[in-house]
This record gives structure tokens, sequence and C-alpha cells, in this order.
């Protein structure tokens, strides 16, 4: 559970009770997905048309719980805050919150599947969140592959651990 300040959650919670219900919904989605998003990967994941997904992400910015990023970030929109992102998703049911990062990897294997190891640590946390360990391995190790062409050494080291600890696949494992 967060650890923060009851007021400063007290007035974080008050700013999410007032949102309608497709702007909640939407929130939702966005913190299963990470701290920063991009819409087409949330229209996708929703099923929602644009302009659904923009009137929603608008009201989310006009109650500064998310915000529009830089071109160099790699995100259209972000959450504000960490806190904002931790609360929201901690209020999605686990059940809920497990399907939901299974429909995240299943689209963004979709939509950035050229995108191939790029965005493999990405692809393996929400596949070993929604409960997919054997695909959830696979990716892992992708990761660990492009970490090490990267020296990412520690990173490499995470991801074949917790390759090692979900598959049971002899050929993942070798």
């Amino acid at each position: 559970a967060l650890k923060t300040h009851p007021a400063v959650r007290d007035v974080l919670a008050s700013r999410l009770a007032r949102l309608t219900e497709r702007a909640k919904t939407l929130a939702e989605v966005a913190a299963v997905i990470g701290r920063g998003f991009d819409v087409e990967l949330v229209r996708e994941t929703t099923g929602w048309l644009e302009a659904a997904v923009l009137d929603a992400l608008g009201e989310l910015t006009d109650r500064r719980i998310v915000g529009e990023q830089s071109a160099g970030s790699g995100f259209d929109y972000a959450f504000n805050h960490h806190l904002i992102q931790a609360m929201v998703y901690e209020a999605v049911a686990p059940a809920a919150r497990a399907r939901r990062h299974r429909r995240v990897a299943h689209v963004m294997a979709e939509l950035y599947g050229d995108r191939g190891d790029d965005v493999a640590a990405e692809l393996a946390l929400h596949w070993d969140r929604g409960g997919e360990p054997e695909l959830a391995a696979e990716r892992y190790l992708a990761a660990a592959r492009r970490a090490l062409g990267v020296y990412g050494n520690d990173d490499a080291a995470r991801s074949l651990v917790r390759a090692l600890e979900l598959s049971t696949s002899r050929r993942v494992r070798f």
C-alpha cells in the first residue's frame, strides 16, 4: 500500500472522486499501462473511438490528473505525479488489473511488434502481472538480450532471474 501523508492522499482522492465514469476508466487503463502512455495504446486497449478517448483525456488534464508530454518524452501523456498513478492503479480490483495487463500486453505486441526487443521489458511486465508466466519469461529473455547489448548488466540479470522464476519451458530455461 502507498505510504503518503493523509492530507495529500485526501486531496488526490477528492480529485479522483470527481471524475466521470469514462475518465475514471481511462485513468485506470492508463495507470495499468504505466506513468506515461500513448493515446493510440489507450484507444486500442479500451476499444473506444478516438473522440471518446480525447474527451476523457481532456477531463483528466483539466483535473490535473495527467498532462501532455513533450515530443522527446516518448509518450503523449503522463500522470502528473507517481502517487496519482499509484492510487488509481491500487484502486483497480486485482482480477480486473490482471485482465487489463493482459489486454495491454496483447495490444502492445500488435502495435509495437516491429520495435522488437525495444519494448520487451514493458511487455514482460504486463504479461507477468497479467498472469501469463511463459509469455512473460519469453519477453524477459528478450529484455535481457537488449540490456546486455547496451551494457545494462544489472537490468539483464534481473530480467534473466525473473524469466527463470516464471518459466517451466526447458528451451526458455536453457
